[in-house]
């Protein structure tokens, strides 16, 4: 089983509450969303270890050792702007691992271009049932709190 860590500090999010409705409605797959609470420059870091696919500053995958896909977003709706405050600090094919820096963000000013300051982690491809919450909306986290972890289902 893997367990994915929360990627920044903030207050954990229900997935049907995520502002997409392809994020919210599991299309992309299962997981939670955690809402960061420092507005300016934040370092975003790898829930969990494994293999990098895509590395942009808006969005990072990861395959897992069990060979899952899982989904990383830096705010929602920042894929539509152009030179928001975002630098990604690697890139793919490379090993990451838990904790690892990825993603060097500054939320206000992601906030201020009309991005939602938001960090979705979806495991790819899943139901609900692939995963086991281990936090709760409205949880306070510290980055490599735990998030949620695979049910082999």
């Amino acid at each position: 089983m893997t367990v994915a860590l929360s990627p920044v500090r903030g207050a954990v999010v229900a997935q049907p509450e995520i502002p997409d409705s392809l994020l919210r409605g599991g299309e992309v797959g299962a997981g939670l969303a955690v809402r960061p609470t420092a507005a300016g420059a934040t370092r975003v870091v790898a829930p969990l270890e494994g293999t990098l696919l895509r590395a942009r500053p808006d969005q990072l995958v990861i395959r897992t050792p069990e060979g899952r896909g899982l989904w990383l977003g830096v705010g929602v709706g920042a894929e539509r702007l152009a030179g928001y405050a975002a630098l990604c600090h690697r890139g793919p094919g490379e090993q990451v691992g838990a904790g690892d820096t990825l993603v060097s963000v500054d939320f206000r000013a992601l906030a201020e271009a009309g991005a939602e300051p938001l960090c979705p982690v979806l495991l790819l491809d899943a139901r609900p049932e692939a995963i086991e919450l281990l936090a709760e909306p409205g949880d306070a986290l510290e980055p490599g709190d735990a998030l949620f972890r695979t049910t082999g289902r």
